[in-house]
């Protein structure tokens, strides 16, 4: 059935209730919600009936609230979960486990040090965890471990979360402790700050800070501590009725097809686009331009190929091997694998083994053990499986060091 609109109207007059209509029609639903018709859909439908079973159970939130070690990290990957322990009063029992996080008040202090060196950082932190990951992906500590080795870096927790001027004090001790001892202290900044106190935003500063930006929108994103206290405190209203700061609006005309298709050529996918870009989107969907192939012919889509036989077999022969075709059209790949039809187009390509044994030793000798080929070397570690070259191709590998 073509996913038009014509055809989810009439389809979702057959049903009183939403979820009825999504389990009939799950494929119409879904394009109904990918197009923007999915309220015009089920307007005169009603939500499931009282005493209708839940989707989600104090189980089921138990079970997605596991996952995660705080609030912060199971509101932002998982929002459903969170939402709905939240609305039937859930949240305690499924936050049982959860580790406390630091505020403004409380912190803990931790260090690392490079093994071997006599480097050493001292810092503070409101969540260890989000602190560690965030030190490992930067481009300083990257660059010490590509000096010292992969096992070179050790974190450590000196206190657990503290009123936070005494972990001020602490940390700022440690820091002399270091220097006195002749170690290299990697600290940007020197210790005993707290960053920006919460008493720090008080109307008049806030009012100060937001009249270096013209608009909203701006501010929001320059100086969001300033505009998030505007918002908590119910200032933003006054701040617009005293001049001090505007809303930009759109001029009439603002939103044409060039501009349009511009913001779209920015994103890959037509999720990314509606995701990142969500009002172009919706003002495409009112235009009747989120299907014009300018505006979306470029997105690597699965759902363009749908009921397009011809078209699908003139892109496969494009290829020679099914490597080439998987790596140059992963689009229609995902396509013909999801429907069960890949073998059906692909059978005329020819299946080629890419690695051979001096292809896979060569890729090997990269490696000094046998977990670091694992993970890094591609498809040479289960091609050296398959091939039953294995122990041969890694005899010259030892234990990872700890």
């Amino acid at each position: 059935m073509e996913h038009s609109l014509e055809n989810c109207l009439i389809d979702a007059r057959k049903y009183d209730i939403k979820r009825d209509w999504a389990n009939a029609s799950p494929r119409l639903v879904a394009a109904a919600r990918r197009h923007g018709w999915y309220l015009q859909c089920t307007e005169h439908m009603k939500s499931a009936n009282k005493g209708t079973r839940r989707k989600w159970t104090l189980e089921k939130c138990i079970l997605s609230a596991k996952n995660f070690t705080n609030v912060t990290a199971w509101k932002e990957f998982d929002y459903a979960g969170y939402a709905a322990a939240k609305r039937y009063g859930w949240l305690d029992e499924a936050t049982e486990h959860f580790e406390p996080l630091g505020n403004k008040i409380r912190r803990l202090v931790y260090i690392f040090r490079i093994r071997g060196t006599k480097n050493v950082y001292v810092g503070l932190t409101t969540n260890f965890k989000k602190r560690r990951y965030e030190h490992l992906k930067s481009d300083r500590l990257v660059k010490l471990v590509h000096d010292f080795g992969k096992y070179s870096v050790r974190f450590f927790k000196v206190t657990s979360l503290i009123d936070a001027g005494l972990a001020a004090n602490i940390e700022d001790d440690l820091i002399k402790k270091y220097e006195t001892r002749g170690f290299t202290l990697l600290n940007r900044k020197r210790g005993g700050g707290l960053g920006a106190s919460p008493t720090r935003w008080t109307y008049e500063n806030v009012k100060i800070d937001a009249m270096q930006y013209s608009y909203v929108g701006e501010w929001s994103l320059l100086s969001h501590a300033a505009y998030t206290m505007a918002l908590e405190k119910d200032w933003l209203d006054q701040l617009l009725d005293e001049g001090v700061i505007a809303r930009k609006v759109n001029k009439k005309g603002h939103w044409t097809k060039n501009k349009i298709i511009e913001i779209a050529k920015c994103c890959t996918s037509r999720k990314e686009w509606r995701t990142k870009y969500r009002v172009a989107y919706d003002t495409a969907v009112a235009l009747e331009l989120h299907n014009d192939q300018a505006v979306v012919g470029h997105f690597e889509s699965s759902f363009k190929w749908l009921g397009n036989d011809d078209q699908i077999k003139a892109e496969i022969a494009k290829y020679n091997t099914f490597n080439e075709f998987r790596e140059g059209s992963s689009g229609l790949y995902t396509s013909l694998k999801r429907n069960g039809r890949l073998k059906e187009f692909t059978i005329m390509l020819e299946r080629r083994n890419t690695w051979t044994y001096d292809k896979i030793l060569e890729e090997a000798k990269k490696y000094t053990n046998k977990s670091d080929f694992q993970k890094y070397g591609k498809g040479a570690y289960p091609a050296a499986k398959r091939l039953g070259c294995f122990e041969d191709i890694t005899k010259h590998m030892g234990r990872p060091k700890n």
